[in-house]
């Protein structure tokens, strides 16, 4: 497995992107671009914090039997002209984690010129950091981490991430599962509840085997946005990790969910995009 990062955003995103390549032990390249002399000092530094994360075992209580090196684990390259991002996507990557400013625009659905291009580009999921300038606290501290679930791929998918993230920073996962009203018909009554529950033991089971406390959360709500954010907004969460199904038109853009979602929500997120 392989990992490319795309970095402007600072040591917020080198955590998290070194937390997935140390827990994974997966090989990582990061694509920077041209600087200026002082703001390749921060690049550098931000490199190395994510060397430094590749250093820690995958499993602290099982280390691999032949781990990998912070070299082997991670390689640096500059994407100082327009058409390396595309040249070096065909390599084989299973993931793309993306650390930019402002990677989605303020009134639209669409993504910035650069993140547009990989998604086009790549048919793995792609991992947008967003609000990492927010982030509070020391960057190396544990995450405590809210999932919203849905049962869906793009869903499981960030419930796995979020687990190797919180394993790897001895954080904590909280999975949030909003029952639709409409959906309690004479019909379906019972059905789509037991679903949600017993995705929630999933997770929770998961957790156990991974050694990350898991907690489930549940509110019904035709808007599941609303409990995300206010679920948020109770403060203790540090990351938000929410996975999403790219729509596809002449362009592949976010949903108006996600959407609404990245606008109102001023907690570090983690988008994985697909």
């Amino acid at each position: 497995m392989q990992a490319a990062t795309i970095r402007k955003a600072g040591m917020a995103f080198a955590f998290v992107a070194g937390l997935f390549a140390a827990r994974q032990q997966v090989m990582t390249t990061v694509l920077e671009g041209a600087s200026s002399e002082a703001r390749w000092r921060v690049e550098n530094a931000s490199r190395g914090h994510l060397s430094e994360q590749a250093k820690l075992p995958a499993d602290p209580d099982k280390p691999p039997s032949n781990p990998m090196s912070a070299e082997q684990l991670v390689q640096a390259k500059t994407a100082a002209n327009g058409d390396v991002l595309e040249k070096e996507i065909v390599k084989g990557y299973n993931i793309a984690f993306v650390g930019i400013d402002r990677p989605v625009a303020a009134t639209e659905h669409r993504f910035d010129d650069r993140v547009q291009r990989l998604v086009a580009a790549f048919d793995g999921p792609v991992a947008i950091t967003v609000n990492a300038s927010t982030a509070a606290g020391p960057s190396d501290s544990p995450l405590d981490i809210l999932v919203p679930t849905t049962g869906r791929q793009d869903s499981w998918l960030a419930t796995e991430i979020a687990l190797a993230l919180a394993h790897a920073s001895h954080g904590t996962l909280t999975a949030l599962h909003v029952f639709d009203p409409q959906e309690d018909t004479e019909l379906l009554r019972g059905r789509g509840r037991r679903a949600g529950m017993s995705l929630l033991v999933d997770i929770h089971r998961l957790g156990k085997r991974s050694g990350v406390p898991v907690k489930g959360m549940t509110a019904t709500n035709v808007k599941p946005e609303t409990e995300i954010r206010r679920a948020v907004r109770g403060g203790r969460f540090n990351l938000v990790v929410l996975g999403t199904s790219l729509r596809q038109g002449e362009a592949k853009f976010l949903g108006p969910r996600s959407s609404a979602l990245l606008r109102i929500i001023h907690t570090p997120v983690l988008l994985i995009a697909r």
